[in-house]
C-alpha cells in the first residue's frame, strides 16, 4: 500500500454506516480537489504514478482534519470539566477537597513572588 492510499483511507475514517466505497470518494473530492477517477486509482494503488501535488493535496486534507479533530477533543474536554465542576461545586467537603470561598479571585502566593520587580511591593 502507497502512502498516499494510506493517508486516503485514513482521511475517510471512520466510515458511515452503509457508506459505499463510491460515496467515500465521492466525499473525498471537495476535500482533496481530486478527481472521483483519480481518488479511485490511489485508493487501490493502481496509480502508476501520484504526483507531489496529489499527496500534497491529500496530506493537507489530513492536517486540516486532524487539527479539526484536536479541537473538538479540546472542547470535549471543556465541556467535560465543566460538568465535572458543577456536580462538585456545592460539596467539596464530599469529595475529600476543603471549601473555598467561590469569591476569591486567585490565591496569595508565598515568598512574596507576586510582587513588583527588586522585592519591593
Amino acid at each position: 500500500m502507497s502512502d498516499a492510499s494510506a493517508m486516503l483511507k485514513s482521511l475517510v475514517e471512520p466510515w458511515r454506516p452503509g457508506e459505499f466505497l463510491k460515496d467515500v470518494l465521492e466525499r473525498c473530492m471537495p476535500l482533496t480537489n481530486l478527481k472521483y477517477s483519480r481518488l479511485y486509482e490511489i485508493w487501490y494503488d493502481r496509480a502508476k504514478r501520484v504526483e507531489p501535488h496529489e499527496v500534497k493535496a491529500i496530506a493537507d486534507a489530513l492536517a486540516k482534519k486532524n487539527k479539526g479533530e484536536v479541537w473538538r477533543e479540546i472542547t470535549e474536554l471543556k465541556s467535560r470539566l465543566a460538568r465535572l465542576e458543577t456536580i462538585v461545586a456545592g460539596s467539596d467537603e464530599e469529595f475529600g477537597q476543603p471549601t473555598v470561598p467561590m469569591g476569591r479571585t486567585r490565591l496569595r502566593v508565598a515568598s512574596g513572588a507576586n510582587r513588583a520587580a527588586g522585592g519591593r511591593g
